[in-house]
């Protein structure tokens, strides 16, 4: 039975966190931080936010299954969601939405390209996964899961291997 993508990505950013967290202060143009301040600006004072990722590798986050319905005023994803596989994004958009309370937001950035699965190396060695599909079927997702778009951009950054592009979700849940 082949590997499953998740672990491999896990077991990747796990052997390669020192080498991920400088690769990632050699980004440029990436206006993440900017796109953060516009969603604390619509949230309540002192939000409940989620995010979902890696960061640079940190081994105190834990695997989450299932988080209570309605837990949640926003969820945050960033350069993640193009490590899961495709198939399986329009189910966790789904479970995000239930994790949100009406109103709630998601900020998250996709892969922009048609990739229905790539494993390879990066970062001198370090395994990893990609996938993601055309934005308009990741927009497609997005309201399929209950989402109202806020804001969608395609976003260029200079990675130290060259540019990449990510497609930029604002979205809601209904109130």
């Amino acid at each position: 039975m082949p590997e499953r993508p998740q672990d491999v990505v896990a077991r990747g950013y796990d052997a390669g966190a020192d080498a991920f967290a400088d690769w990632q202060r050699r980004i440029k143009w990436s206006r993440r931080l900017e796109r953060i301040d516009e969603l604390l600006a619509v949230l309540p004072v002192q939000p409940e936010v989620l995010e979902l990722g890696s960061g640079a590798g940190v081994r105190s986050t834990r695997v989450l299954i299932e988080l209570e319905h309605a837990s949640f005023d926003a969820v945050v994803s960033m350069y993640v969601f193009n490590h899961v596989p495709r198939e399986e994004l329009g189910p966790l958009l789904g479970r995000i939405a239930v994790w949100l309370r009406p109103g709630g937001y998601l900020l998250a950035s996709f892969g922009a390209s048609d990739l229905p699965g790539w494993y390879g190396t990066w970062l001198d060695g370090v395994e990893t996964f990609f996938s993601g599909y055309e934005p308009e079927i990741t927009l497609g997702l997005v309201r399929s899961a209950g989402f109202e778009v806020v804001r969608t951009d395609l976003e260029t950054i200079r990675e130290p291997e060259g540019e990449a592009t990510f497609l930029w979700i604002f979205a809601r849940t209904r109130a």
